[in-house]
């Protein structure tokens, strides 16, 4: 039977303190079998508070503690509240490399230890279900933040659902509403927000800038979305009232809140982040994501005119911030924020190699191609299986949806790069 390897854990901040304090260096060597140990035991064995720990960092990635652990592993436990900035000074995130540095230049860097002040009890998700459409349950939401001295909500949805929302509000004791957040513009995101101003005047809207004009004036928008989505749809969805000028701009910073705002194209142009204490509402950056009996189950959202390298840079500049929890517009909240966003990067790429190498096949049949290619090579999108009958039906609906702005993607290349694509 071979020798457990020998695997240095490092540590930051106050577990660094922690350790010095015991007269301990803040690199562990621990012991670790063939089959791994999790970071929940490793702590345990190093005599650290759970409560303060984040999470574990594994070559790289962020992790909850519960994950196995490799032998040889590049290997660090993290404190909870570091700021994203602050990891990516501590090396944990330096473009794929972990940096180096004394014990000394890593306590002049660490902040204090403390928990996250992000109260999660404070924020509530409102489903807006559709139900004159086949699996639209658990789809489409709206999150709702009540803090102690302002309350925001994100994503309003469609006008169709505007009444159970301010319903649903009101029954939760919202009597002021400060601010709408919008992920991006499309008509299930915010078509109903000129309806929500209607009973809550008193809010402001935030919206991207290139987004702006086009909930002022909403004809185009409702125009462009009649075409893509389809007359049924956007009738179930119901019109968009404009919103007044003078309630709706862009700000990178919201208010007194904390909230900040990040340019995020990809799943559209016009797409934004929010950014509150260590939340990421996320709207469709990561793509969809739905609840499923075991594993995850998560799908890129990449409609025309979608840009592989623009994509990429936004899920790479969320990655940096190591938000510890993230909202999905589709659907849920969840925790590992960056490995769920990590999960969606290497879907971007996965899927584009596969529209690429199914590109050939029949128009008819592509469709079908690349779906038996991504069971096949995408552990994460094989939990498709999972769902239940009307939720799997709607997921291979919307697989045609980012088939169709990847193969424009792909046919926009050099015939190269489509080549090198396809040869993997």
């Amino acid at each position: 039977m071979p020798e457990p390897l020998m695997t240095s854990i490092r540590m930051y901040g106050c577990l660094h303190t922690i350790r010095k304090e015991r007269g301990l260096s803040s690199v562990a060597e621990v012991s670790i079998p063939e089959q791994g140990r999790t970071g929940r035991d490793l702590a345990r064995e190093l005599d650290l508070p759970l409560e303060k720990i984040e999470g574990v960092f594994i070559d790289h990635r962020v992790y909850g503690l519960d994950r196995l652990i490799p032998p040889g592993a590049d290997v660090a436990f993290v404190p909870t509240g570091v700021p994203g900035p602050h990891r990516y000074m501590l090396g944990i995130y330096a473009a794929g490399r972990t940096a180096g540095g004394s014990d000394r230049e890593h306590e002049a860097a660490a902040p204090s230890c403390r928990k996250a002040s992000l109260d999660l009890n404070r924020l509530t998700c409102i489903d807006l279900n559709q139900p004159l459409l086949e699996g639209f349950r658990r789809f489409i939401s709206s999150w709702l933040y009540r803090g102690e001295k302002f309350t925001l909500l994100v994503d309003p949805g469609p006008l169709s659902t505007i009444p159970h929302l301010v319903k649903e509000m009101r029954r939760l004791g919202v009597e002021r509403l400060d601010h709408i957040l919008l992920t991006h513009i499309h008509i299930d995101h915010a078509g109903g927000t000129g309806a929500l101003l209607r009973e809550f005047p008193e809010a402001r809207v935030i919206c991207h800038p290139e987004g702006v004009r086009h909930l002022v004036a909403p004809a185009k928008l409702w125009e462009g979305s009649r075409k893509v989505l389809g007359k049924l749809l956007t009738d179930v969805y119901g019109e968009i009232l404009p919103v007044p000028a003078d309630k709706i701009w862009f700000k990178d910073i919201i208010g007194e809140t904390g909230v900040r705002a990040f340019l995020t194209p990809g799943h559209a142009q016009h797409h934004l982040c929010f950014l509150l204490e260590d939340l990421l509402f996320a709207g469709e950056v990561a793509g969809v994501r739905s609840e499923v009996p075991e594993g995850i189950y998560i799908r890129p959202a990449t409609p025309p005119r979608f840009e592989l390298e623009v994509a990429l840079d936004s899920l790479d500049r969320m990655i940096a911030l190591a938000p510890r929890t993230m909202v999905f517009a589709h659907h849920g909240l969840a925790d590992d924020a960056v490995d769920h966003l990590q999960i969606a990067r290497r879907q971007l790429l996965l899927w584009v190699q596969g529209v690429a190498e199914t590109a050939s096949v029949d128009e008819s049949k592509r469709e079908e191609a690349l779906f038996r290619w991504l069971l096949e090579r995408d552990e994460i999108y094989r939990n498709i299986h999972q769902l239940p009958p009307d939720i799997h039906a709607r997921e291979r609906i919307f697989l045609g949806n980012t088939l169709r702005g990847m193969s424009e993607y792909v046919e926009s290349l050099p015939a190269e790069e489509r080549r090198a694509l396809s040869d993997g």
